[in-house]
């Protein structure tokens, strides 16, 4: 593929070509503005997002990765993704018990279809962390498998031993676990998430190699009771700390979910909402 790069480069690059952008241009958008184009997944950007003017769009690789001075992106042609996947990814965190019904009956479902109003999840995280390992390892083995032919990723949690056994290379942690796992151990893994409470831990989960971090909890919350949720204003400044993709969590229904994206999140995670036939909140 050709490589594009922003300093000094004179016309537009072609469909299909690789284009290298220091973050401090992306950031001011001083080479992205002149071509019409739109950095689908540079979520810092999101409070400056354009919409498509001309015929290409700007898109992260699948497997690229943030490094600190620049920032690879494949131009693909206008229609290559849809318009919910430009503005919106949805992950269903799963909870059991709150399924009425056979819980791997009620993923099937929402991973077709979605609920409540919610579009059908991107992804999928694997919570669960009541099951003692041997249980959890059980389940797991079941949801990757319907997954598998949804075509969805399925995102383990809290036993990265588990993971690693089911060469499963998409894991989510507390952030205390994310401390303690080795270099070898994280090396592993093409998605590593942790939960996060701050910017600072934000910023903590990403030096210690989180490829995303849930922030939260945003909104009131059945889960949080007597808890004051943080709110958008501190969304937006955990999003604006970090360069990884950093996803609203805690009471996020199908009305207040886009609140979340305009500060900057990368997308939201849903547990009530998917888990409750009539639930809409987190």
């Amino acid at each position: 593929m050709t490589r594009w790069v922003s300093d000094g480069a004179a016309g537009r690059p072609d469909v299909g070509t690789f284009v290298a952008l220091r973050a401090s241009d992306m950031m001011g958008f001083r080479n992205l503005a002149p071509y019409g184009m739109r950095p689908l997944g540079v979520r810092k950007l999101a409070p400056y997002e354009m919409r498509p003017l001309g015929i290409c769009k700007l898109v992260l690789t699948p497997n690229a990765r943030w490094a600190s001075q620049t920032c690879v992106l494949r131009i693909c042609p206008l229609g290559v993704f849809s318009e919910k996947k430009m503005n919106e990814e949805f992950i269903c965190v799963t909870n059991r018990k709150l399924v009425e019904g056979e819980f791997l009956s009620w993923l099937d479902l929402i991973l077709d279809r979605g609920v409540n109003g919610l579009s059908a999840p991107d992804r999928l995280i694997l919570r669960e962390k009541d099951l003692s390992p041997a249980a959890y390892t059980s389940l797991a083995r079941r949801v990757l498998d319907l997954c598998s032919t949804k075509g969805k990723i399925c995102i383990l949690h809290s036993y990265p031993e588990v993971a690693l056994e089911l060469r499963c290379e998409h894991i989510h942690l507390p952030l205390e676990k994310l401390r303690h796992m080795s270099e070898e151990e994280k090396s592993f893994f093409r998605t590593l998430g942790a939960s996060v409470h701050s910017p600072e831990e934000a910023r903590e989960a990403e030096a210690l190699g989180a490829t995303c971090v849930t922030f939260g909890h945003v909104f009131v919350t059945d889960c949080k009771k007597g808890l004051e949720p943080r709110g958008l204003e501190a969304l937006g400044s955990c999003c604006a700390a970090v360069a990884c993709p950093v996803y609203a969590i805690g009471g996020i229904n199908e009305k207040n979910y886009r609140d979340c994206l305009r500060v900057g999140a990368a997308g939201v995670c849903v547990m009530s909402g998917y888990m409750r036939a009539a639930g809409c909140h987190l």
